[in-house]
């Protein structure tokens, strides 16, 4: 009778399994977003982030949005005060955005809301995704 061959990751603790697990996770869920800045979107001041629905449970469960993420550089802690705005119509903000920038992002959304649902759907890669954008 063989011996089953080892893990190679049969020597780590479980909290370098956990950390390297994460790690994995949250390599493939950047690859799976776009973002866009202010050249692309017109909006000042911003950076528009969207995601692929099938990436996680969670935007699944939530429907088709993008991260409004303040600034011009995206940190985690930039990310992690990110407002998500609904793509239903009309588009839902999911914390607050001060009422200019508001309007510019709903006008935003209005002028490329397929583009937008076509890209989280998978159905455009972040080329064909960046390209088909509208300005405002």
């Amino acid at each position: 009778m063989s011996t089953p061959p080892q893990s190679t990751h049969a020597k780590e603790s479980l909290p370098e399994r956990v950390t390297r697990r994460f790690q994995k996770d949250a390599e493939f869920e950047l690859s799976a977003m776009s973002n866009l800045r202010p050249g692309a979107t017109g909006i000042d001041g911003v950076i528009i982030w969207l995601s692929w629905g099938e990436s996680s449970g969670a935007e699944l469960k939530h429907g088709p949005r993008i991260k409004v993420i303040m600034g011009d550089k995206l940190t985690r802690e930039a990310i992690n005060k990110a407002v998500s705005v609904k793509l239903t119509v009309p588009p839902q903000v999911v914390g607050s955005l001060p009422g200019k920038l508001k309007q510019q992002v709903f006008r935003f959304i209005e002028l490329n809301r397929q583009t937008l649902i076509d890209h989280w759907n998978g159905d455009t890669d972040s080329q064909e995704f960046g390209a088909a954008i509208q300005r405002i």
